[in-house]
């Protein structure tokens, strides 16, 4: 039986954290959910930037690409994020959810270092 997403939340405005019905808990950068989104516009940018003609779409450099606006829970398998450049219609579902966190969990040291090069990168 898989475990059920418990809560997600955004602790800093570049984090997400996710805790689980069987006590997993992590964090990751909004920008490695946003890398992995499921839709199939996202889907299309990703094949041809890895085409061999480097493709870069414009989508890329938008302001607020990995900044997460709103999370609603879809039914009692996924949830949708709505980002700050108003991209809404990539439906995570809690498997693949599950994995994204699973492969890309951040340590309390890489998030600490993370806060401070934000602060420093503030400051300068």
């Amino acid at each position: 039986m898989s475990a059920n997403l418990r809560k997600i939340s955004t602790p800093e405005p570049y984090l997400v954290e996710t805790v689980w019905s069987d006590g997993f808990t992590s964090t990751i950068k909004t920008e490695v959910l946003r890398d992995n989104c499921p839709c199939a516009d996202c889907n299309e940018d990703k094949a041809k930037k890895d085409s061999k003609f480097g493709f870069i779409s414009l989508s890329n450099l938008k302001p607020g690409k990995n900044a997460i606006a709103k999370i609603e829970v879809v039914g009692n398998y996924a949830i949708t994020p709505t980002w700050k450049d108003g991209h809404d219609t990539g439906i995570y579902t809690f498997e693949l959810l599950r994995q994204i966190f699973e492969d890309n969990k951040l340590s309390d040291e890489d998030i600490l270092k993370i806060k401070e090069l934000r602060e420093k990168s503030k400051n300068n």
